[in-house]
């Protein structure tokens, strides 16, 4: 007895869950937004994670996103399986789920993710690199944010103006 909403609420969280690359994958800037930030059907170097202190960010929902856009950044390549390991059960409360509603959880998760994993690039040296990564994962986050109408467009503006002065703060860094 699902309403029109919650149908295709699923249908899309099925789409997103059902990756459509499998084994061993290069990871590039270029195929970031492609493979979806699921942590339980990919397998996972322990040496990258501890080398680089990759952890979940404390306080946020979204912290899958995080951990694995960090992973993306460190590492050369990563396994994706289609094998059924994990048994996901779809709720309309969820925290997957809440990311259909006008109102989730906590809005500002993916901004959280995307200034944690900026400041993350940044600690390890990596920003130069993953410049373009970094980019794709802010601009994936304003599409998310608009998308979903979770922001004022004063509260969006605000978020674009102080990431803009975080790369910018960098990059004359970089130069000097």
């Amino acid at each position: 007895n699902l309403s029109k909403k919650e149908r295709k609420m699923r249908t899309n969280i099925i789409k997103y869950l059902n990756p459509r690359q499998r084994g061993k994958q290069q990871l590039t800037s270029k195929n970031i937004l492609d493979i979806n930030v699921m942590l339980w059907n990919k397998i996972w170097r322990m040496d990258i994670i501890r080398k680089y202190n990759i952890r979940f960010p404390d306080g946020c929902e979204h912290d899958d996103g995080a951990f694995f856009q960090m992973y993306f950044c460190m590492a050369d390549t990563i396994f994706i399986t289609h094998k059924r390991l994990y048994h996901y059960v779809w709720r309309a409360d969820s925290i997957t789920s809440s990311q259909y509603n006008n109102n989730p959880k906590n809005k500002y998760d993916n901004l959280k993710v995307a200034n944690y994993v900026f400041n993350f690039l940044l600690q390890n040296q990596a920003f130069p690199k993953h410049s373009l990564t970094m980019t794709k994962i802010f601009f994936n986050c304003i599409r998310y944010v608009q998308r979903y109408h979770l922001l004022s467009p004063e509260e969006l503006v605000a978020f674009c103006a102080d990431f803009n002065t975080k790369i910018s703060n960098v990059l004359r860094q970089q130069v000097c």
